[in-house]
């Protein structure tokens, strides 16, 4: 039952990271099509654009519309299988992302991307070869009522709280001091990268709960009623600190930041919170956590962040 658990989780996994990456590549032809198409307006007139320039807003609804849907494969993973091994395979959808790139988008791979390739894949074979069956039963089924569970979330959701306040005097202040603003820039993708991480906590817990009858079982059983909930909160904020980060901070800073920082943080709540290793011998544990660091560290060396830029208000 294990296996086919861990198997049917890893595929709905990888699945999110196709979509994922099919969307992206979609809209990012998209955006070139339509930059061909202003091209093609300028030079010949507007009516030999309008077959690019319908190509480009199909391609762009398909790419959006794939996206939204990996949602779903996303939180049946986390329901299946440890966060360790999910988040290992969000590190592996930046390698396809360059691969589609590369052969459809016509952007060449760069030797420094090819090497990242190279390690985040070995990171993530290491992971899922070696990686945790699924977490700890007595602390997922308790939820909520586990003293460092309940801990955690109350705390992070704190600092979400106070990260929240910080960003809206910002907003209100405008440009402000040059330490606020170097501020903002670590902010932002930490606010991103902690509410992805208590998020994918009620992902996984819900993988530990019997479902209810809807819709009456959502009102006789409260803390079903109470994870949807929260998850429908954290989206929201998660939403809000992603438009405001698109509008303050360059993609080149904020992608890999939080990136990184939600991996991070599912990776500290694997071991922590809900002890995914605890059953396995140290020489798997130090296996597992190898390759999942390196597919971190791939996924980086892939799309490294770059402060080149400013932050704007």
């Amino acid at each position: 039952e294990n296996w086919e658990r861990w198997t049917l989780g890893v595929s709905f996994a990888l699945l999110n990271c196709v979509m994922n990456s099919v969307g992206f590549t979609l809209q990012r032809k998209a955006h070139l099509l339509a930059e061909e198409g202003i091209a093609a307006a300028a030079k010949v007139g507007s009516q030999a654009a309008e077959g690019t320039e319908r190509m480009s807003s199909w391609l762009f609804s398909a790419g959006v519309a794939l996206c939204v849907l990996a949602a779903c494969p996303d939180v049946v993973s986390y329901t299946l299988v440890p966060q360790v091994v999910c988040s290992t395979c969000s590190c592996f959808r930046l390698v396809l992302v360059t691969v589609l790139a590369h052969f459809c988008l016509g952007e060449k791979a760069t030797s420094r991307e090819v090497l990242g390739m190279m390690i985040c894949s070995a990171g993530t074979c290491l992971c899922l070869r070696f990686g945790p069956a699924r977490a700890s039963i007595d602390i997922a089924e308790d939820g909520f009522s586990h003293p460092q569970i309940f801990v955690y979330l109350a705390s992070g959701g704190l600092l979400v709280v106070l990260l929240l306040a910080f960003d809206c005097c910002q907003a209100v202040r405008g440009q402000g001091c040059r330490i606020c603003q170097n501020l903002q820039i670590m902010i932002l993708p930490l606010g991103v990268g902690l509410v992805t991480g208590m998020e994918k906590i009620f992902n996984t817990e819900l993988g530990y709960m019997q479902a209810p009858a809807l819709p009456a079982g959502l009102f006789s059983q409260p803390r079903w009623l109470s994870m949807l909930s929260s998850l429908g909160i954290l989206g929201v904020v998660n939403f809000y600190l992603n438009i405001r980060a698109t509008k303050q901070l360059p993609v080149k800073i904020f992608i890999p930041l939080s990136f990184a920082a939600a991996t991070v943080l599912q990776y500290i709540q694997s071991v922590v919170l809900f002890e995914e290793f605890s059953e396995m011998t140290y020489s798997q544990v130090s296996l597992s956590m190898s390759g999942a660091c390196l597919s971190l560290v791939g996924a980086l060396t892939i799309q490294p962040p770059s402060f080149g830029g400013e932050a704007t208000t």
